[in-house]
């Protein structure tokens, strides 16, 4: 249970720092917000992004947009695209744990940066 609320709680911080370091408030925080610059500094951070394919919660298609989006604006991104897989990313260890490796290498390739 104490992995589950950390990874949970990792996802909430990055998220919420994501919207913050972005200026977007959270009704903003759509993939059809245009970047509308071109001046690196004002774009979003680099974005990690999880989604199953079968989510019935938040749409794949909201996850793929934004996917296009920070592609098309070249904003750093990772998108793990699991085929088959609901909303919660913790209902199967093997899930959970690809989650936290793959969360972990991109932290330590755009965070660790001097």
């Amino acid at each position: 249970m104490r992995r589950r609320v950390f990874t949970s709680l990792i996802v909430v911080i990055v998220l919420a720092g994501l919207l913050e370091l972005t200026g977007l408030m959270a009704a903003d925080a759509r993939p059809s917000v245009q970047a509308g610059t071109s001046d690196p500094s004002d774009l979003p951070p680099p974005t990690l992004i999880f989604h199953g394919t079968i989510d019935d919660t938040v749409p794949i298609d909201q996850a793929d947009r934004l996917a296009e989006k920070l592609k098309s604006t070249r904003v750093p991104y990772r998108y793990d695209r699991l085929e088959g897989w609901p909303h919660a990313m913790d209902l199967a260890e093997v899930v959970n744990q690809r989650c936290q490796r793959l969360m972990m290498e991109f932290f330590k390739k755009h965070l660790l940066k001097p």
